[in-house]
């Protein structure tokens, strides 16, 4: 954070005051139900059960071809397919092929799949 000249000037003249002065007090602490809600909510496409089925028959489908080597790491909240590629040379040459493989995997997995993303 950048602060003018001006600001600058008042924090200096400040540093004699005790930090008790200047902090906020902390908000209550969330309830643990609360917090595992929201963790729930944000991982929930990670065990979907369309994730669950590409993890499942990823090999089987794609055995003896390119994307073999790859493996699904995530499907995100955007329907977005995380994969990891094993370098970054066998990542890019599949990039090019992302909209082929999309067409793949969503004749073949319930859901739809929006979009492929590509981890090293």
């Amino acid at each position: 954070m950048k602060f003018s000249r001006n600001s600058l000037r008042l924090i200096a003249a400040f540093r004699g005051v005790p930090k008790d002065c200047f902090e906020r007090p902390l908000p209550p602490p969330k309830p643990f139900a609360q917090v595992l809600n929201q963790t729930v909510q944000r991982t929930a496409k990670l065990y979907s059960p369309t994730f669950q089925i590409l993890q499942a028959h990823w090999n089987d489908w794609f055995r003896g071809t390119e994307f073999q080597s790859v493996i699904p790491e995530r499907l995100d909240r955007w329907s977005a397919l995380w994969l990891k590629a094993p370098d970054a040379i066998v990542r890019q040459k599949l990039q090019f092929k992302s909209e082929q493989l999309l067409k793949t995997l969503n004749a073949l997995v319930p859901g739809k799949i929006e979009s492929v993303r590509w981890v090293g």
